[in-house]
C-alpha cells in the first residue's frame, strides 16, 4: 500500500502498518483469510469494539482495486476521551485477506476522503 503524499508510516508490530495525516490514523493488515470479506469485517470489528465503546454498522458489499471482494463498516466512538469517526474495509479472495482501519476524530475523515478513494482503488492482488 502507497498512500498518496502527505501521509507518514509511523510504526506498526503483528504484521500492522499504521500510517498518519494530520489526526487521521490508517492501519493496515493482511492476513490469511478463508472466509468473506463481511464475516472478516465482522470479526475484526467485534475485537475493535471489545468494550462496548463503540457503535458500527451493520458490512456493506463493495470492491477494492482490481476486483478484490470487500465489505466496509462504518463506526463512531470514543477513544482516549476523544469522539472518533472511523471505517473498517475488509478485502477477501483466495485464501488471502487485507484489513484496513480508519479513524480520527469526529469530522476529521471528510479531509481525507479523497486519499481513501485512492488508496482503497489502488489496491492490486497478485496472487503472491
Amino acid at each position: 500500500i502507497y498512500p498518496p503524499d502527505g501521509w507518514s508510516a509511523v510504526g506498526g508490530d503483528n504484521g500492522l502498518t499504521v500510517f498518519q495525516k494530520s489526526g487521521v490514523l490508517l492501519i493496515v493488515g493482511g492476513v490469511a483469510w478463508p472466509g468473506t470479506p463481511a464475516e472478516l469485517a465482522t470479526q475484526y470489528r467485534d475485537a475493535w469494539f471489545t468494550g462496548g465503546q463503540f457503535n458500527g454498522d451493520e458490512p456493506r458489499a463493495g470492491e477494492l482495486g482490481n476486483g478484490i471482494p470487500a465489505a466496509g463498516i462504518n463506526y463512531s466512538g470514543v477513544i482516549e476521551g476523544t469522539q472518533v469517526d472511523g471505517a473498517i474495509i475488509a478485502g477477501a479472495t483466495n485464501g488471502a485477506g487485507i484489513l484496513i482501519n480508519v479513524f480520527g476524530a469526529s469530522g476529521s475523515l471528510n479531509g481525507v476522503n479523497e486519499d481513501l478513494g485512492l488508496i482503497l482503488a489502488s489496491l492490486q492482488y497478485t496472487g503472491g
